[in-house]
């Protein structure tokens, strides 16, 4: 999994230049297992995804960057991510993945969803996947087993948003945890305080939230 890891993130970040965070990285490997268990019937990744504050997780995630090596450049925002420099090119993706279907299908989701702002990459995981969409609570296991194997790919299929009440209550809660997260601020200290946590509180102060 590690050489999967850094071949993803040499390819986000040094084959299409995009700039990335730790958040964005691990909805774009959601977005993969889902979309390749769609068309398998199975998982790519070795990951077993939980949701956890405001979307899919993995609780060794960050673990799991450490032992693959990649570079995290911290900031007081976030933390970006990428691979050295003297990145080895037999790492990259056609070359770590043995299954062709899954290098297509990275490439796919990457080219389709990378460019995408957290907003808008959010929008995707919540309102497009069948693990996200069931009624499930922060420490519950996603089931891919809700995914609609009949369903066309990502590419061929009209995503669609869910309904305005049920995207005005999801809003509702965040703003909720937002105040709570404001009120004890003071029970934080910078070096506790994760990417996840920063972008979030920047995602909620953009977001208009009726």
């Amino acid at each position: 999994m590690s050489n999967f890891l850094k071949s993803i993130v040499s390819y986000l970040t040094k084959n299409k230049e995009i700039p990335l965070n730790k958040t964005k990285l691990i909805k774009i490997l959601y977005l993969i297992d889902v979309e390749y268990y769609r068309l398998y019937g199975e998982q790519l990744f070795e990951l077993e995804w939980v949701y956890f504050k405001y979307g899919p997780y993995d609780y060794n995630f960050d673990k799991l960057l450490t032992s693959s090596n990649i570079e995290i450049n911290k900031t007081p925002q976030s933390h970006f991510i990428t691979v050295s420099e003297n990145f080895d090119l037999e790492h990259e993706i056609d070359s770590t993945i043995p299954d062709t279907n899954g290098q297509v299908i990275i490439k796919r989701i990457i080219d389709q969803f990378g460019e995408y702002d957290l907003s808008r990459l959010l929008d995707v995981v919540y309102f497009c996947t069948e693990p996200m969409s069931e009624p499930i609570k922060i420490g519950d296991s996603l089931d891919f087993s809700k995914i609609d194997t009949n369903n066309p790919p990502f590419q061929k299929r009209n995503l669609k948003r869910s309904d305005p009440k049920k995207l005005k209550n999801i809003r509702k809660e965040i703003k909720k945890k937002k105040i709570m997260l404001k009120k004890s601020k003071e029970n934080f200290v910078s070096e506790d305080r994760s990417d996840f946590f920063y972008e979030q509180m920047e995602l909620l102060d953009k977001e208009n939230v009726r």
